[in-house]
């Protein structure tokens, strides 16, 4: 699930997980705006599929290989550094999340177009 040693395929999956959200959630939301307020609800429980340690070695190899993921990648684990006590699992989610926004937000007008195709009215 969590296989990526490049920004490209990180990305990549980041834009498959929200467009299959987007499809099976179209009809929840009244405005496509609304969205915005769930995004958080795309990234996958890395918790309970047990697939922590993968996600947190998947994103630190493509951090090695991208100045922009590992940016994230050190802000994210900055948190357990400056003593908050954030676990592997937070961190995570931290880093998927932002690449996920960030995914939704650069290409918002593709996806605002997979909202409208996929709502059933």
């Amino acid at each position: 699930m969590y296989r990526f040693t490049s920004e490209k395929r990180l990305f990549a999956w980041a834009d498959l997980t929200l467009k299959d959200w987007i499809k099976n959630n179209a009809n929840e939301y009244d405005d496509f705006e609304d969205m915005l307020d769930d995004i958080d609800d795309v990234l996958p429980d890395v918790i309970e599929s047990g697939h922590v340690m993968e996600a947190f070695d998947s994103f630190m190899e493509t951090a090695r290989h991208s100045a922009y993921i590992k940016g994230i990648f050190d802000c994210a684990t900055s948190y357990r550094t400056c003593g908050d006590s954030i676990t592997t699992a937070t961190a995570v989610n931290i880093m998927y999340g932002a690449v996920i926004s960030n995914c939704y937000e650069r290409n918002i007008d593709k996806y605002r177009l997979l909202w409208e195709m996929n709502r059933k009215v």
